[in-house]
């Protein structure tokens, strides 16, 4: 007869097993409450300590006090403090989740629990939940000091330790909920422990090499899908700790606790202490190994060309390293060489899949790299320079190729592009291109982010409604000819849509110099008798606003006059800022290098002709230039 268990009496249940596991890890909870305290409060004295230091003259004659040196060590403080807060709960969320879950690689343990008043679902619901709570609650605690205080000196949080506190929740539930999704599958804690220390290495190696050699061999490929996207961390729970892709995330959990769930319930208990009671673990580390192992090998035998066909030395080298990587994989997980052969499968279907894709990528079977759309069949068309482009550091390529394939209609232009395209692919596809040789370097260039400081987004808009974009980079083994496209990037409207001069947000900008041209220079030769500097840095209440009134009169000015010919210029406007793209910020060092501008600013400029006028006006009522257009000397900007 089955006894029937009320809700209330559930909860009593997973009640009673949460003070267990609290009693159980209450050692390591107490080592982590220590260590975070200290943390917390060495790391606020030190950034205070600087803090009032930079902000007065000296400690007993503090008559003017620069609070914004405290702020700013305040933000220090949230930054540092933060990250050692969490750097300790990662540590100690491994400790926690192996120990909750090694009951069920103990026989003795395993047949102690089973024997409890106390269904197998509802006892590692249980344990999840107890490893959820000691994960996050402490270390939540800590954070909202760290957040109070800093609230109390009038500093709210910036955006990144804002977003550590969901970042924090989102990686320890997902990584809790995936060991114990494999700790149900394996039998014991050494190799649960490798099953997720593998999965989550040894997938994202893969996925860096698929990357890398989609981009080597489909050239012009703009890889928008491994633009912070789920499919190069699927498998890797770690990596929501870092943000993005939340929904993800939680879904990962949801199926991992489900799924564990449903498993334990059929895991029998003479498993434990036994290689795996499942054996889809075994399964996933032992091809993901294997296939780095192949892909190190089989891309540099194709590369330097063994056997004197890339295709054939890459097939060597990925055969040389995966089978070995497999059959040690194996031996390590199941201690020695049983059901190796009946667990090979796996093994000889990698193999022949990778070398199905790899001889279709190979040969190009579908064109993929040789493809320019014909004049006739385009719309419209766009082309944008990386060396020179505002967006490229918020939008991939995609996006980019997107907001491009409208700029121009006319045939003449759309042949120009379509021209140039034709010569890119002429340059990429030389006699002596291996794509094998490249595939290292791809795997670590991102589709705007790249090694190379040149490159060009080509995008077309068909007339049967599909947009067709290409990503390409230049380097010192393929420099294109763009004199067909000069005439359009140098163009006022390609310089109006494109350009940081034009289209940077003045919040980002932090310091604009106008500099006098001296007669006779051009764009490229220029130097400056003396300039002028302003700067959002300073203490000048209004200087950030005039610097926003003249580079607001700029672009009106360029809205109506263009560009200025050589004999016209009077004046080179340049500013510096510091991109706000959603990826400037998204770590540690990425915040902390943000508050020192000149560590991450980026830079434009231009020309001022007698033709602007708005701006020698602004120029004049700031009190930068006279009458004659000359700097005044006297001017607060004014730098010799």
């Amino acid at each position: 007869m089955t006894q029937t268990v009320s809700f209330k009496q559930k909860l009593r249940q997973c009640l009673t097993t949460f003070k267990w596991e609290l009693r159980n890890c209450s050692g390591a909870l107490l080592i982590n409450t220590i260590l975070a305290s200290v943390a917390v409060i060495m790391t606020f004295t030190i950034c205070l300590v600087f803090g009032f230091s930079a902000a007065t003259d000296s400690w007993k004659n503090s008559t003017s006090l620069d609070y914004d040196s405290v702020l700013t060590s305040i933000r220090f403080f949230q930054l540092f403090a933060t990250y050692m807060v969490f750097a300790l709960n990662v540590v100690f969320t491994i400790i926690y989740t192996i120990r909750v879950y090694s009951y069920l690689h103990n026989k003795r343990k395993a047949d102690m629990y089973c024997a409890l008043p106390i269904s197998r679902r509802t006892f590692f619901v249980a344990k999840t939940i107890s490893a959820y709570i000691l994960s996050t609650v402490p270390t939540m605690f800590f954070f909202s000091v760290i957040a109070l205080i800093s609230v109390c000196f009038g500093q709210p949080l910036v955006n990144e330790v804002s977003s550590v506190y969901l970042n924090l929740f989102v990686g320890a539930i997902a990584c809790i909920s995936f060991y114990g999704l494999l700790a149900v599958c394996c039998g014991t804690t050494i190799n649960s422990v490798l099953a997720f220390v593998a999965i989550n290495f040894a997938y994202v190696g893969a996925a860096w090499f698929i990357k890398g050699t989609i981009m080597s061999f489909l050239q012009g490929l703009p890889l928008m899908i491994y633009e912070n996207s789920f499919i190069m961390k699927a498998l890797n729970p770690l990596s929501a700790y870092g943000g993005g892709n939340i929904i993800y995330w939680l879904l990962f959990t949801a199926a991992c606790l489900a799924l564990g769930i449903f498993l334990v319930k059929k895991r029998r208990a003479e498993c434990a202490q036994s290689s795996f009671a499942y054996w889809l673990p075994a399964y996933m580390v032992k091809v993901l190994v294997a296939f780095d192992a192949g892909m190190f090998l089989g891309s540099i035998f194709g590369a330097i060309g063994v056997f004197f066909v890339p295709f054939a030395g890459f097939m060597f080298g990925f055969v040389l390293g995966s089978v070995p990587a497999y059959v040690i994989t194996h031996m390590i997980l199941y201690r020695g060489v049983g059901k190796l052969f009946k667990t090979a499968i796996p093994l000889g279907g990698l193999v022949v899949a990778v070398a199905g894709v790899m001889f279709f990528l190979s040969f190009d079977l579908l064109g993929f790299n040789g493809y320019v759309p014909e004049p006739v069949d385009i719309k419209s068309a766009g082309v944008v320079s990386l060396n020179d482009c505002y967006f490229k550091n918020k939008y991939n390529a995609m996006q980019l190729g997107g907001m491009a394939s409208d700029d121009y209609t006319d045939s003449k232009d759309i042949g120009s592009i379509t021209t140039f395209h034709h010569g890119v692919v002429t340059s990429l596809n030389g006699a002596d291109y291996n794509p094998y040789s490249n595939i290292w370097i791809n795997m670590f260039t991102g589709s705007l982010t790249s090694l190379y400081n040149d490159g060009y987004v080509i995008s077309y808009k068909l007339n049967n409604g599909f947009t067709v974009t290409r990503c390409y980079y230049e380097s010192y083994s393929s420099e294109f000819k763009t004199d067909k496209i000069d005439g359009l990037l140098k163009s006022k409207d390609y310089f109006i849509r494109y350009s940081s001069l034009i289209n940077a947000n003045p919040d980002e900008v932090y310091s604009v110099n106008l500099g006098l041209v001296d007669e006779g220079d051009s764009w490229s030769s220029y130097y400056y008798r003396d300039y002028v500097n302003i700067s959002a840095d300073n203490t000048n209440p209004t200087e950030k606003a005039d610097m926003q009134r003249l580079l607001e009169a700029y672009r009106k000015d360029f809205a109506e006059h263009g560009d200025t010919s050589s004999k016209d210029k009077l004046f080179r406007l340049q500013i510096n800022y510091v991109s706000s793209s959603s990826g400037s910020k998204s770590s540690f060092m990425g915040e902390l290098i943000s508050m020192i501008p000149s560590m991450s600013s980026n830079g434009d400029s231009g020309f001022i002709s007698e033709d602007f006028t708005e701006t020698l006006k602004v120029m004049r009522e700031m009190g930068v230039i006279d009458k004659n257009n000359q700097f005044i000397k006297t001017s607060e900007y004014y730098i010799k």
